[in-house]
Parts: structure tokens; sequence; C-alpha cells
């Protein structure tokens, strides 16, 4: 089958555990569409197929072609441009790329910039040092940085915030040769960042290579000559060196362990030293690095190290610059960009020269099935059931990681040939390869120029994936992937949304048809996904001052709490009072309102609140728990008398100061009279205001200060009893129109109260007694002075009344009497309920025949 996928080009390099041999090729993606010179710039490229960025390296001369900023642009791996922008006016020591794809610019002198692929800054900072920056070793999300005073400081990225934090002195006097930081990972026993650094061979220092964090710093003893470059495998459990005397040194993490030594007899190291996998370590030597025998060389060397002496090259014709890919290697050269890989074993199994795999036995019976020979079914029958399912599990793995379409469909369609055969099998992996082939060829398109590996791609799933196509605005692409893979697409719509936005913003052009197209072309694109919110895109609007565009779009917003929270945020706190109001929504309309409560004056917020009488009621609630100084001044702003008068009155009843109770009272009535219907209020108002004047006397004579205590006057007429001053509360209870039963009853419970029963006995023999002796008798009964009240039962006019009286008081015979004495037997039987004693029973069944 090697007609189909050649094999010359894979190269052996190490054996696996059960003695094969491991391979791996080279694989080229892309014919490059720019027409960059990587020898003249300076090169950042994004792992797992992201975007290359490229800047005028300061360190080399170049022919200036304009009197123009120089430029940074960033491309696609396959050299397509995605954007440029001008460069700032400072020198760039390096660039590198975070995991969510976003730039990374260092300058010499310490300043950290952060874009986006399209050259839109996110972030600008500075490193807060007063030196310049001599080396930088970077991870996805951070960055170690070596200043010209031998510092390292630690810069991190995350959330698109920097944070900055100070290694201990490195005690170094001259600048080590490298720094290369260790990110965290599953092979790493600090829960801090470690970095690895080579002092320099005229440092004071002994010791070739320091393992530091934070906190400390310790010397790995390692045996090596001075090292000059350190390459972390992606695992980080292993570490390759590049050493002064020429040779690549393999160790674990920790330098205990020496794996292998390769002498790559030069003695200048590798422009870059890094790793193709986890197993297979990388050389890249520039044309300027080789030395051959040829002036003008202009051929670089890519040299492949793998385990023990095995070894492969590379050569291309100009500078190349190295990504490592976890998986793999991705070689970008001025002319092409090719994937260095390990050949999976499911791909060597069914390719391998001479293979006896049941893997290459399916490929084969597939290939005369095409040929329409019938001998194809005696070649499956030849493997048992479990060969042939693992064949054609085989087939499906060594599909997905292959790049050319043409194998990827000969070997999915000999693995469902293969299925026909399997009783049982579970399409569902089939399936989801199918899958993911479809999406990987679409982003590896060079229009797209994503070359991810199945690897990579289950690595990043296809939820980064998408975010990346949108990233790099390639809506439609990102909104098919999403549909096929039956993910939602809100985010892809609200993102080609804004884009839109922003591109009409950039035209700088107020043009409302323009505008009111794009609402219809976003609306009718929503559609396609109920329910969907406007409000990013909105924000966007307004943000680049489209105000009249963001209203628009906010009409159209499904969630009023969306609508109500932008409109404040644009300043709109009307419209949005007006849209919380139409929703019914109370939280809403208070959130609003408490809004502006903060953002206006109170005499804006009223004048507001005029107008909406629905506002205004909650409002107004709301003051009256929260805020009376504030609902006062509404009141008085809008000549609201009565409102002024029952706010004042409020006020009185919480006021214990005399005068400002006298103050208040006088202002609720001043206010009353400003109102013809309200006549009754002031007479009250008047009343009130006599009293208090009754009983600040009160206070001064008896010395009892509770008489200020804004009593009523049931109130004071009891504390007038207590003082024994009769005269002076009847005086008060005739002053003040006290009706009076009501005065009768208000003594009465006093005199019960304060236990005055001599006078309770006075005040019994008066002439007029509007409420009877039933209530003296109940009242003293509560007092507990059953003796006070036997005074007062004869007296109770009403029969029945008087026989309840006297059960209460356990006079059952007299009650007994009473109701004979009346004839009712309805008495009767009820004082029966009240007793058991034998004796009245027997006396009320006497008195009942009797009547009988």
């Amino acid at each position: 089958m090697t007609d189909l996928v050649p094999t010359h080009d894979w190269q052996p390099l190490g054996q696996d555990k059960d003695g094969s041999y491991t391979y791996y090729r080279k694989v080229e993606v892309y014919q490059m569409k720019w027409t960059v010179d990587i020898g003249e710039c300076m090169v950042a490229a994004a792992p797992y197929g992201g975007p290359i960025a490229v800047a005028r390296d300061p360190k080399k001369l170049v022919k200036a072609t304009s009197t123009q900023k120089p430029m940074i642009r960033t491309y696609t791996s396959s050299g397509v441009l995605i954007s440029q922008f001008p460069q700032r006016d400072a020198i760039i020591h390096s660039m590198s790329w975070t995991s969510e794809e976003l730039l990374v610019i260092l300058f010499t002198h310490g300043l950290v910039c952060i874009y986006d692929m399209h050259g839109e800054k996110q972030l600008e900072d500075s490193l807060g040092a007063q030196s310049n920056v001599l080396q930088a070793s970077y991870y996805p999300d951070g960055v170690v940085v070596l200043l010209e005073e031998n510092t390292l400081r630690h810069i991190t990225f995350e959330d698109r915030k920097l944070s900055v934090i100070v290694f201990p002195d490195l005690g170094c006097t001259t600048a080590p040769y490298t720094i290369q930081c260790r990110p965290l990972g599953e092979f790493q026993d600090s829960s801090m960042l470690q970095v690895y650094m080579s002092p320099h061979e005229n440092d004071s220092a002994k010791g070739t290579l320091f393992m530091l964090n934070k906190l400390e710093k310790v010397d790995l003893n390692t045996p090596f000559q001075h090292v000059l470059k350190v390459a972390i495998n992606p695992k980080g459990n292993l570490v390759a060196t590049f050493n002064s005397n020429g040779k690549v040194n393999v160790s674990t993490a920790n330098m205990q362990k020496n794996i292998s030594e390769f002498n790559t007899r030069s003695r200048e190291p590798p422009n870059q030293l890094l790793w193709c996998g986890n197993d297979v370590v990388v050389c890249c030597f520039l044309p300027e690095q080789i030395q051959t025998d040829k002036p003008n060389n202009t051929k670089s060397l890519v040299l492949i190290i793998g385990p023990g002496t095995d070894h492969d090259k590379y050569t291309y014709e100009g500078p190349v610059h190295a990504v490592c890919e976890g998986d793999c290697m991705r070689i970008v050269s001025n002319m092409r960009c090719d994937i260095v890989e390990r050949v999976p074993v499911s791909t060597t199994q069914i390719f391998g020269l001479g293979s006896l795999e049941p893997s290459a036995s399916l490929m084969d019976a597939y290939r005369d099935y095409e040929m329409e020979n019938a001998s194809s079914v005696n070649s499956l029958r030849e493997l048992k059931a479990e060969q042939l399912t693992d064949a054609v599990t085989g087939c499906i793995d060594a599909a997905g990681h292959e790049w050319d379409t043409n194998v990827q469909t000969k070997l999915l369609k000999a693995a469902a040939y293969g299925k026909c055969f399997c009783r049982g099998y579970e399409s569902d992996a089939f399936v989801d390869r199918c899958k993911a082939l479809r999406v990987l060829n679409a982003v590896r398109d060079p229009a797209v120029g994503i070359p991810l590996t199945l690897t990579q791609y289950e690595d990043l799933s296809h939820i980064v994936l998408i975010d990346r196509l949108i990233s790099r605005r390639l809506h439609f692409l990102a909104y098919r992937v999403s549909t096929y893979l039956d993910c939602k697409t809100e985010k892809v719509l609200v993102h080609w949304a804004c884009s839109k936005v922003q591109a009409i913003a950039r035209m700088k052009t107020n043009n409302k048809v323009a505008d009111d197209e794009l609402v219809r072309a976003i609306q009718e694109k929503f559609q396609l996904c109920p329910g969907i919110s406007y409000r990013d895109v909105a924000e966007t609007a307004f943000r680049l001052n489209k105000k009249n565009l963001a209203i628009q779009l906010l009409e159209k917003e499904p969630k009023v709490s969306d609508q109500v929270t932008l409109l404040i945020g644009m300043g709109l706190s009307e419209m949005a009072l007006v849209k919380a109001l139409d929703s019914g929504d109370t939280d809403q309309v208070y959130y609003v309102l408490l809004t502006m409560k903060k953002g206006q004056t109170d005499d804006e917020l009223i004048a507001t609140l005029h107008n909406n009488p629905a506002a205004r009621d909650l409002f107004l609630t709301y003051c009256e728990h929260q805020d009376k100084k504030l609902l006062k001044k509404y009141y008085v702003t809008m000549q609201l008398h009565h409102q002024i008068a029952f706010h004042a009155l409020r006020a009185y009843f919480n006021e214990t100061d005399f005068a400002n109770k006298l103050r208040l009272l006088a202002e609720a009535r001043d206010n009353f009279s400003k109102r013809n219907d309200r006549k009754q209020e002031v007479d009250m108002m008047n009343e009130q205001d006599k009293l208090l004047a009754k009983q600040n006397v009160y206070a001064q004579n008896k010395k009892d200060p509770r008489f200020n205590q804004g009593f009523s006057v049931a109130a004071t007429l009891r504390l007038l009893i207590f003082h024994k001053d009769f005269k002076e509360a009847d005086s008060l209870a005739k002053e003040l129109n006290v009706p009076l039963k009501m005065y009768h009853w208000i003594k009465l419970k006093a005199l019960c109260k304060y236990q005055l029963w001599a006078e309770l006995e006075s005040f019994g023999k008066a002439r007029k007694n509007p409420i009877g002796f039933a209530p003296f008798v109940e009242e003293c009964i509560k007092a507990g002075q059953s003796f006070e009240a036997k005074k007062y039962v004869h007296k109770v006019e009403d029969y029945a009344a008087r026989c309840e009286a006297y059960c209460d008081l356990s006079m059952f015979e007299d009650a007994i009497k009473t109701a004979e004495h009346e004839g009712d037997t309805g008495v009767l039987e009820a004082i029966r309920t009240r007793t058991t004693d034998a004796q009245h029973r027997q006396l009320i069944e006497t008195a009942i025949r009797k009547i009988g």
C-alpha cells in the first residue's frame, strides 16, 4: 500500500517497548501565500495551528522601503494576511502568544502590550523596572523576564490583567546564558513556577544549571559543560540542553538521570532548541550558523534527534521558524509550512513495508473489492472476529491522523467495508471520526489556515475551535461547524453582529439608512436562534458612539433586564424607566428609580416622576420607609399640602422632644388649613394643641415628665387620676368634649388599676352612671378584688347580668334566688353549668320545678 501513502520519507527514531521502530515523517501542509523574508523579521507563532506574528527584527539591518512606521503583521499558518498595525516607537525585544491567541509584545524598556490577532489593543502595562530586558522565556499565559540588573520578573496575563512577581536575587555578576521557565504540569512536584537558569562561564557562581522559584535557588549539579540552551518537553518530565561542547543532552526534569547524549559538532548554539512531541529534540540552525565550504550559505538545517544516536535532518532554503505543537512540530519557512510528526502505530501497521497486521489485510481486501476481485472476501475470512474488529478500529484511527483527504477516504471506506463483516460492531466511533475529519479538513483549508492534528483537536475541544474561528471572524464557517456538531450558535451570531457594527463604525458616518439596513440584517440572522440576546451588540454600538443604532438594537432585546441595564449605562434613564414600567416588573422599576436617585439631583428626579404616576407611587412607597426627607421635598415641590401635613403628623408621633412636637403640630395645622376640605383635621389639630398645652402645664405642676411624652387624651386622664386630681380630670374631659360614657370607662379602669377603692366607691355613688354597675364588678374581679366587687353586684340592673356576676363571685345561692324570683329557667340552666356542688344543683332543680 505504499503507493497510497509514501513511506520513503519515514525516518526511524528510536524503538518502542516491543522493539518496533518509531517512525517520524514530514508533511508539507501549505505553500505559503506571503512574501515575507523570515530572515529579516522577528517571528512568533501560536501553537495549535495558531496565527503567526511578524515584526521587523531590530538586530538586523534591513533596507528601508518606505518612510512609514514599521508594521506588525499577523498571518494564518498558510501565510494569508489577517491584519497589520503600526508598531510603537520602541524597540521590540520579543513576541509570543497566549493560550487565548492574544499577541504579547515585550519591549526592551519593560513595556508589555497585548493585542488580539486583528491588532486591537487589549492591555498595556509596564514591568515597573528601571533597567532593560535581556532575556524572556514564555509559556502560554505568562513570561519570565531577565533584566539588565540580573533580576527575574514573573509576569502573568490571566484574565487579561498583568501581574508581576519579583524573584529573589540571582546572585549573578554576569548575565546568564539562558533562562527557561517550566510551567506547572503533572510531572512537576512544586506548586510554583520553576525556572532553569544557566550562569555565564565568567560568572562567580559555581555550577552549570540552577532551578529557581520565587523562594529559593537550587544547584542541579549537572555534569555538563556550560549550558547554552534549555528546552522542556510538553509533558514537563524531560529537559534537553545544548552545551558549550556542542552536545545535546536529554535528562529528567531534576537532572538526576541523563537519558541520552548527541554530539551536533556545532560550537554555536542553534537558533532554536525545542521538542517535537515528548520524545524527540529538534535543533534549528540558521544559514549563518552552519559552517560549510560554500560561501554565502542560504540553507537552514533542522536537526531531529531521537533517543540514542538516531537522528534525521531537513534542509530549507532560507531561514525557518519552528513551533512546538505538543504532539508534533510546525516548521515555517519563506516558502512553505511543514508538520513533523510521529507516524501513528495504526498507520505503520497498515502501510508499513511487508506488514501482516489485520488492518493491512483489511486494506488489501478493500483494494481487491474496489477492483471487483472476488478474492477480497477470502482475505477477510482468514481473520478472526477480534482481529477484524481491531482492523476496522485501526483503519478508523489511521484515517484520523492523515492529512491527505484521498487517503482519509480510502481508510474510512476500508473501515466501512470491514464493518459489514463484524457482528454487532458499534458505529459511534466511525461516525465521530468522520465528523472530526470533516471539521479538521475545513479548518485545514489554506483559506482558513489552521493545521490541527487530530490529537490537538481532541485536546483543544470543538468548543474552543469554534471560539478561535469566531476570533478570526470566520463567522460563516464557525456557524456551519456549530450546526454540524449540534452546538449553540448564539455566540457566533452575536460576534458576527458585533463585527458588523464595528465595520460600520469604522466608516465614521451617521447614515441612518445604513443603520436601519444593518438592524434588519441582524434581525434576519438572529431569527435563526429564537430568544437570542441583542445586548452585547447594542453595547458594542454604544461603545463605538453609535447611540441611535444601539437604541434600535435594544428595541429587539427580549429581556427587559438587559434593556434596562444598558439604557441606564447609556444615560437614558427615562427610557429605561418606560421599559421597566411596560414590563410590569416592579424590581426593574425600583432598580431604575434607585439608579436615577444616585445619578440625578432631587429636582430632576421629582420632575421625571411627575410624568410617571406608576413609577411615582412606587418611589413614594420606597421613600416612606427609606428616605422621608426626599418624600417631604417631593410633597413641597408638588404643593401637596395635605400630604405635607400627614408627613408632619407621622413625624409628630415619633418625636419625643416637646418643642419639636409643637412645631410639627403647627406645621400640620398650617398645611391642613390651606385646603378647604380639611376643616375637620384643622379642628383636630387645635384640640391636640390644647392637649399639648395642658400636658405641659401638668408636667410642670405635678413634676411628672410623663405628661410631655405625647400621651393621648385617655392616657392623660388616667395619669391625672393616678395623681388623684379628679377635679382636673373632669375639667379636661369636659373641655376636650370627651363623651361621658367614654370618660366613665376611662376613670373606672384607672381607679381599679391604681387600687383607689375608696375613690371608686365614691365614684359609684355619682348621680349619673351611663355605663351601669356591671363594668364595676368586672373590673374589680380583673383586679383580683372580689370583696370590692360584692359591693356593686346587687346594683347591676339587668338580672341576667347580675346572675352572671354572682356566679363569677361564687355567690351561686344569690344567683339561684334571683333567677327563681324572675322565673327564668334559662338563667337557672346556665347557672347549673357553672357549678358542680350537689346542694346548689338540688336548689336549681327545686327552683325549676316551682317555676314549671
